[in-house]
């Protein structure tokens, strides 16, 4: 869960926009957890399964009002973060990066996956 920073030491102000990287998002979860956290988070959404990012992509549409604005999608490996950054307009310093190293039921109920 991302939780933005709220102590001077970061340097941020409140009204600073916060971007995070999302390497495996899944179904969106965390996400969608941290877009609700706070209006100023950018999010990139990255998976190496196209399955998944249709289902987040889906998912955070339909829960985010301003989705469109705040969130880019990725399709490919956390790995290709750096040109994932370059592509999306992102800088190339982010203020957070989540990558959940676990595996979900989707990919062990789909032997294709």
């Amino acid at each position: 869960m991302w939780i933005p920073p709220k102590d001077s030491s970061s340097g941020k102000e409140d009204d600073d926009l916060l971007y995070l990287v999302d390497g495996t998002v899944g179904s969106g979860g965390h996400s969608l957890a941290a877009l609700q956290s706070s209006p100023s988070i950018q999010l990139l959404a990255m998976d190496v399964d196209e399955s998944s990012l249709s289902t987040s992509q889906s998912r955070l549409c339909n829960a985010i009002q301003d989705e469109r604005n705040r969130v880019s999608y990725w399709h490919g490996s956390y790995a290709t973060i750096t040109e994932a950054l370059q592509q999306s307009n992102f800088p190339s310093k982010v203020d957070g990066i989540l990558i959940d190293l676990g595996f979900g039921s989707a990919q062990m109920d789909d032997p294709n996956r």
